[in-house]
């Protein structure tokens, strides 16, 4: 009887307790919740079986940076990545050319890790649903050692373990030269748009474990493969650079293009080199219309030389250009008007653009000197000045050296009937050979309309310069 009592007292006790774990569970995890974590494999950690990655790749990826990659999880929601030492709060932009090549991959098994170690720091975050997940370290140095690690997170089973790379990387020096040619003249023909190409040069690491060369461009919405080449790219005899030429027959007047050499093993296995901005120089007639632009909109701010009549042009005034800078204009009578008239016109850091149009960008064109003008009683004469142009597209352009109130050919510009009627401008884009340019283009157009290339058009003034008319 006593026997059979106990017996009973251990059965309900072991009923009890059953249930009581049974409640527990239930409380955190539905029974579907278990049968789906019993089902689940491929990592550990956490609850059932989401987890930390199942391993975790560490590779260079440019002269400062790494690329991190892992084993996605199921029911992720995003991961974590840390290292160690942390970056610093301010990092400064890392300037240096030195770079790893080919850092061989760190592989990795699961190894959890505690996240309370002072020594590490986040550094970003990832979605979960992100296919292949990886993530780039550019806040690293060379010659400093660095860890990485991996977890998971997710609402239904909150943190997982971390995924740690099981040996420290190091960036290794190698130093490699790369540019972009900027506003030079290179030995082909310009595009459609009047833009040169771009030379992009550099040289080969050390390491002999290159053999491809990808060049790559971007306008800003992220790089892109323009060509690949092996060891037998052309090599530049004066500073012994392989070098390639991007003729982009679509790049833009004013538009500025970002260049990278990438570094491939047969693997193509890829490390970057940092990048470079380039663009190509532009035609004399081309330079002469992007001139003009800024040119024609400083005259638009005057007022004196609208008005009407012609005797209330005399005097003088200053404006201030868009951006910065000034144009002065005076003009007065010879000898009481028998004469003819001066006109003189002076800008000082003269701008009103910027590049592409982007105000956190550089000014366009900059100018700098004086578009001056003599006409007779006839309201016939010459031009008179050098503009020396900075900005994107250094340059000068000479409007005349002889200041003569009789039409001269040689003189630069010639005016008359009160506007420009012949002559040449001399257009000298930096680095190029001068030459001249007709005053009205010989008839081209820019491609959104009409150009008339000389100083002082304005659109309400129907051609015409604002030259005295005596």
């Amino acid at each position: 009887m006593m026997k059979n009592r106990i017996g009973l007292y251990i059965f309900l006790f072991i009923t009890a307790a059953l249930f009581a774990f049974s409640s527990c569970v239930d409380i955190l995890h539905s029974p579907q919740d278990l049968l789906d974590n019993l089902g689940r494999s491929g990592n550990s950690g956490g609850f059932g079986g989401f987890g930390a990655p199942a391993w975790i790749n560490v590779q260079q990826a440019s002269q400062t940076e790494y690329r991190i990659q892992w084993g996605s999880v199921q029911e992720v929601e995003y991961y974590v990545i840390e290292r160690s030492p942390p970056p610093e709060p301010e990092p400064s932009a890392q300037q240096s050319v030195a770079f790893t090549l080919f850092a061989q991959p760190v592989m990795s098994n699961i190894q959890l890790q505690q996240t309370n170690n002072e020594d590490w720091g986040e550094i970003g975050r990832i979605p979960g649903n992100t296919p292949n997940p990886s993530f780039i370290d550019n806040t690293t140095k060379p010659g400093v050692e660095y860890l990485y690690r991996i977890s998971a997170y997710s609402s239904k089973y909150g943190s997982s373990g971390s995924t740690v790379t099981p040996l420290p990387v190091t960036l290794k020096e190698i130093f490699v030269t790369m540019g972009a040619s900027k506003y030079a003249y290179i030995e082909a023909d310009a595009n459609d748009n009047g833009v040169y190409p771009v030379k992009i040069s550099w040289n080969k690491p050390s390491d002999d474990i290159v053999v491809f060369f990808e060049i790559q461009r971007s306008d800003g919405s992220g790089f892109s493969p323009i060509a690949e080449l092996d060891l037998t790219a052309p090599i530049d005899l004066v500073d012994e650079l392989y070098y390639f030429i991007d003729d982009y027959e679509s790049a833009q007047v004013g538009k500025k293009y970002h260049y990278r050499v990438c570094f491939l093993n047969n693997s193509k296995d890829i490390l970057s080199s940092s990048d470079d901005t380039g663009w190509g120089a532009l035609t004399h007639e081309r330079y002469m219309i992007e001139y003009n632009k800024v040119m024609n909109t400083a005259l638009g701010r005057l007022t004196y030389m609208y008005k009407t009549p012609d005797t209330s042009k005399i005097g003088s005034e200053t404006k201030n250009g868009g951006i910065g800078g000034t144009i002065y204009y005076k003009a007065s009578l010879v000898s009481l008007g028998l004469g003819g008239a001066e006109i003189l016109i002076q800008l000082t850091n003269y701008c009103d653009f910027h590049i592409e149009g982007d105000p956190s960008k550089d000014a366009y064109f900059i100018l700098n000197g004086n578009s001056d003008t003599k006409s007779s009683m006839a309201a016939a004469g010459n031009m008179r000045g050098t503009m020396t142009v900075t900005g994107m597209y250094p340059g000068t352009v000479v409007y005349g050296t002889v200041w003569s109130t009789t039409v001269n050919a040689n003189a630069g510009v010639t005016i008359g009937g009160g506007k420009a009627n012949g002559g040449n401008y001399v257009v000298t884009p930096q680095g190029f050979p001068d030459k001249k340019v007709p005053w009205n283009l010989n008839g081209q157009h820019e491609p959104n309309g009409t150009f008339m290339a000389y100083s002082g058009y304005n659109a309400s003034d129907k051609g015409h310069l604002p030259w005295f008319n005596w």
